[in-house]
């Protein structure tokens, strides 16, 4: 059998502690834990998480993929609960005021600090903002309008919100307005009315992208914010409305969404262009997004009916692994 020495070139070392910055390849024994460990290159992929407690789809999203909030959604029928995802497994957290649904993409910030605006009850379109402290839901300043399928973006104290369908014509909204933790202040309209974009960025720095309108099928569409106007940029490689969205404007992942057939499709915006990536492991539409353009979160969704299961993304990283446990 062939030794290290003889395929890497150098001796395995033997260490207190994994080094700081090893190179793909190397192999070390961690004498503190007594293991065997190596650094490793791994592909980008997407894997399967930890499996929600209820399952549902077009509920509010938001947070990292080691630190997510779910909220509302539709089993059937529409829901009050929320989750807490640490990475691993989902913990149940305080329930939100109304059963809401038709959310997927209307939340944003953290996981101590998010909030998510309209959405429908099942009977009628709400104006309403909640707002996530980390503990509990409190109500935050009414949106312009009563609209549902609304995308957002930013931080519970600095958040942009847009699009949606009204139950007054015109049906699709072109609202847009910024939120300040309190109240919102409208801004100028996006080009397209749509309803279920996906979503990504900041209030200065937005973006949506696809969607729908009753006169057309699925859009690829894609609108940037600068933080006073919109103007369109390219569009997807696959149209497709209630996709998941993540990241910044500059570097987002889409994910999912209802098509012809539903979408197990990926992508990656890079500020300038969008190119495919692998694909999920099973088409899903309204998901609950998460995360960041290297590391997202697709919780829950239709695929067709209500599913509680969830798909992480990771983009490709250097990493170390353990070889050999003793």
């Amino acid at each position: 059998m062939a030794e290290y020495i003889n395929i890497k070139g150098t001796n395995r070392q033997v260490l207190s502690s994994d080094p700081s910055n090893p190179t793909i390849g190397q192999v070390w024994y961690n004498s503190t834990s007594n293991t065997l460990k190596g650094d490793v290159f791994n592909a980008a992929a997407w894997s399967t998480g930890g499996n929600l407690g209820t399952a549902r789809g077009d509920g509010a999203g938001f947070g990292l993929q080691t630190a997510a909030i779910v909220a509302g959604g539709n089993g059937p029928p529409e829901l009050t609960n929320s989750e807490s995802y640490n990475g691993t497994a989902w913990t149940a957290t305080p329930s939100i005021p109304v059963a809401l649904r038709s959310l997927n993409n209307a939340g944003a910030g953290t996981q101590s600090a998010g909030f998510f605006v309209g959405g429908f009850t099942g009977s009628g379109t709400v104006q309403t903002t909640q707002e996530w402290s980390g503990s509990s839901w409190t109500a935050g300043g009414n949106f312009p309008i009563t609209s549902y399928s609304i995308g957002s973006m930013g931080t519970q104290t600095a958040g942009l919100s847009c699009t949606g369908e009204k139950q007054t014509a015109p049906a699709r909204s072109t609202v847009s307005a910024e939120y300040n933790g309190s109240s919102w202040t409208a801004g100028n309209p996006v080009i397209t009315g749509r309803y279920g974009v996906g979503s990504a960025g900041t209030d200065t720095a937005g973006l949506i992208f696809g969607g729908s309108v009753a006169s057309s099928p699925q859009l690829g569409t894609t609108e940037e914010y600068n933080g006073s106007c919109w103007s369109t940029t390219a569009v997807t490689t696959v149209p497709a409305a209630y996709s998941g969205g993540a990241g910044i404007q500059t570097a987002a992942l889409k994910f999912g969404g209802e098509a012809t057939p539903n979408q197990a499709n990926a992508e990656i915006y890079n500020g300038t262009s969008w190119s495919s990536i692998a694909n999920m492991p099973a088409a899903k539409v309204s998901a609950m997004p998460a995360g960041t353009t290297s590391a997202g979160l697709a919780s829950g969704g239709y695929s067709p009916g209500a599913v509680n299961t969830v798909f992480e993304w990771n983009a490709a990283a250097q990493a170390t692994v353990t070889i050999d446990p003793v």
